[in-house]
């Protein structure tokens, strides 16, 4: 749920730097987000996760992740690779 409620403040960061000029706001937010993902993967299973609907809420998860990352990078205008 933590990963969720994150997610669920995007815009609001996103308002907030906007009103306030201040881009150290993004910034802060994708790194405590991928800080907590980071968390969230070394304590659940994605790909062996106990059933296929878990599995399929994780992988969408994790989609939903990587979008806001890119999201905030382009606006920061950090360039993302597509792979590593």
């Amino acid at each position: 749920m933590n990963l969720v409620q994150k997610l669920d403040n995007f815009k609001d960061v996103i308002s907030n730097a906007s009103e306030k000029l201040a881009t150290n706001l993004i910034c802060n937010y994708v790194y405590d987000l991928t800080k907590s993902f980071s968390n969230y993967y070394h304590d659940y299973s994605i790909l062996n996760a106990e059933n296929e609907e878990l599995k399929c809420m994780r992988l969408q998860l994790l989609k939903s992740i990587g979008n806001v990352i890119k999201i905030s990078l382009n606006i920061l205008e950090i360039d993302v690779m597509d792979r590593i």
